[in-house]
């Protein structure tokens, strides 16, 4: 019977020779509003990290997912990639849970009275891209980087929480836009 030994350079040019796919763990991955089922989509955890396209010429709604403890940190970018007439949102998982942070408020032709940078209030749970509404953005180029910073609500009703930071570039047709739709 001889030995089954296998010596150390023998396993490393085995395992050199396997043919396996590269990854690359900094890849963003894609999620296109024109792949969901509906007209709403809830984010999860799971799509933590992902570039989100509005890419299609509908009212749209994405509601971010309910954020505990562990899940501080996600984060989520979202694109404007057509061009749009109709209300795309993005709605907090329960009514206390804010935003804080802005968007810069960038208006394709800038005259007296355009806000350069829009905050968001204390007490705004939705954000809208929508390049035609009064006071509102949306151009195609606008995004939004959503990031938990705290952990949220457990339900409707609970406390005032700022549970997600805001910040991103938003165009606007509105050439005196105050920015003030962008946040409710």
């Amino acid at each position: 019977m001889g030995t089954k030994r296998v010596g150390l350079a023998r396993i490393e040019a085995l395992i050199e020779n396997l043919k396996r796919p590269v990854i690359d763990m900094n890849q963003r991955r894609i999620l296109r509003a024109s792949d969901f089922t509906a007209d709403a989509y809830t984010l999860t955890v799971a799509d933590s990290g992902k570039i989100i396209l509005l890419d299609e010429d509908a009212a749209t709604t994405i509601t971010m997912p309910a954020v505990k403890t562990a899940d501080i940190g996600i984060t989520y970018t979202i694109i404007e990639t057509v061009a749009s007439d109709n209300d795309r949102t993005i709605n907090t998982a329960f009514n206390n849970d804010y935003w804080v942070g802005g968007v810069a408020n960038l208006p394709t032709g800038v005259e007296a009275g355009s806000k350069p940078f829009v905050p968001a209030a204390a007490t705004n749970t939705q954000i809208t891209f929508d390049d035609n509404l009064q006071n509102g953005a949306g151009a195609l180029g606008s995004y939004v980087r959503l990031t938990a910073i705290l952990a949220g609500n457990t339900e409707a009703g609970g406390g005032a929480k700022l549970v997600w930071l805001v910040e991103g570039v938003m165009g606007t047709a509105d050439p005196n836009g105050t920015g003030a739709a962008i946040f409710t």
